[in-house]
């Protein structure tokens, strides 16, 4: 907490990912929009695309909450966030803060604001329910639940509802 050391993490991972990409570029492509994908896959090619798991990379210094860093991060071709991991950072609760009961907060509204702007895509993995309904009232573009599943199968806390479920296949 009050470190950056999250985000000098996420942008070693990236640089790796890049360096990476300069080995095998012959069978992985960086996609940073849909027709990369499609462009990805007609060449054979692994489409990539680059998300931050949690949000804790974006919190920079205690008390001045930017959105520079999101910017910068969709520079270097990010393309998804998932906002939290289990806890709460500066943009919401997550699933592990149930007693909370807290969604997202202005950081985190401003956020997904912004990650609608840019054209990215939020990702609510990890995120309490308050902020799951937060997101799905708030956000204009795609939302994605990158490694969550159905709770009518698995009754754990971090699967989705048939209600959630169905609010996410209706923002596209």
């Amino acid at each position: 907490k009050g470190s950056d050391l999250m985000l000098w993490g996420a942008l070693e991972v990236i640089d790796y990912v890049y360096q990476e990409l300069e080995e095998c570029s012959d069978i992985v492509q960086l996609c940073r929009s849909p027709s990369g994908v499609e462009e990805a896959l007609k060449e054979g090619k692994i489409a990539l695309i680059l998300g931050l798991e949690g949000g804790r990379p974006l919190e920079g210094r205690p008390m001045q909450d930017s959105l520079s860093t999101l910017r910068a991060f969709h520079r270097l071709g990010v393309r998804s966030l998932q906002l939290t991991g289990n806890g709460r950072n500066r943009l919401a609760d997550g699933i592990a803060e149930t007693r909370t009961k807290g969604g997202l907060t202005q950081f985190g509204v401003a956020v997904v604001k912004e990650i609608n702007r840019l054209g990215m895509v939020v990702d609510i993995s990890h995120l309490a329910p308050a902020g799951v309904t937060d997101v799905l009232n708030l956000s204009e573009g795609p939302i994605i639940a990158s490694h969550s599943n159905a709770r009518a199968v698995c009754d754990h806390p971090r699967n989705l509802t048939d209600e959630v479920i169905r609010r996410i296949a209706e923002k596209g």
